[in-house]
């Protein structure tokens, strides 16, 4: 958000959304670096280079001091002045976003915080994710499922506009391990054998299950579906699936 005066090339800077308590500096290359002074000036040299390619400044925005929670977006000038439709301005990540801890095996749900994002013409906004553990998924505003794999995850949340312009950050996502594989204790000194596994039709999760043994960790191993793993959890493709349940019996 910006106001412009095309004849002295006076600009100031706002800011849409965010933390209202906490102050915010702007820089643009090529006009200011950071400062929280809202002010600023475009040269006459770039307002009036008569090459049209040069028509934009990109304007940066921070919580002070916090570089990772900079945003941008441009400002076309020239589309300004002339009256035209300026450039459209991605969304805005307003902070919001804490890292998560799940465990394999167990539900696990975590809705977007609402105002996480927001966008400057208002217009609506879709949400898209990368780097999520197999098992859980993002529907709409809300991550939900059960993970299957142990690990740390790191989670890249995107929110586009109408216009396909985006605004990502990031989160940490910990899956623990389950402490749910393995024999029963109390048919531990049988002879080890699989036992009926549970599997979820609706969603292809499936738990494999054993008892008997001494007690030491188990490997699990089904063709197509896991590689050798002591995780007893893991989940069966939709086509896969979709086959099995269509196939005549």
């Amino acid at each position: 958000m910006v106001s412009y005066n095309c004849q002295t090339g006076a600009i100031v800077f706002g800011r849409i959304g965010g933390d209202p308590n906490r102050p915010v500096e702007y820089a643009a290359i090529g006009v200011k670096g950071y400062s929280t002074d809202p002010n600023g000036v475009i040269e006459a040299g770039l307002r009036n280079d008569p090459n049209q390619t040069n028509r934009t400044i990109t304007v940066r925005v921070r919580y002070m001091g916090n570089q990772s929670s900079e945003v941008t977006f441009l400002f076309d000038f020239r589309s300004f002045c002339s009256g035209t439709s300026a450039l459209n301005q991605p969304p805005v990540y307003n902070g919001g976003l804490s890292n998560q801890v799940a465990t394999v095996g167990q539900p696990f749900s975590y809705p977007i915080p609402g105002g996480v994002f927001s966008d400057p013409e208002g217009q609506q906004l879709t949400y898209s994710a990368t780097g999520l553990p197999r098992g859980v998924t993002l529907s709409g505003s809300k991550f939900s499922g059960v993970s299957v794999r142990d690990g740390v995850f790191v989670v890249t949340v995107f929110a586009t506009d109408t216009q396909n312009n985006s605004a990502s950050t990031s989160f940490t996502l910990t899956v623990l391990p389950s402490n749910s594989c393995g024999s029963d204790p109390a048919t531990l000194g049988q002879v080890l054998r699989l036992t009926q596994p549970m599997f979820e039709c609706a969603t292809g999760l499936i738990k494999f299950n054993v008892a008997g043994g001494d007690g030491s960790t188990v490997t699990y191993f089904a063709i197509g579906i896991t590689v050798p793993t002591t995780n007893c959890f893991d989940q069966l493709d939709t086509g896969p699936r979709m086959s099995a349940t269509t196939s005549p019996t």
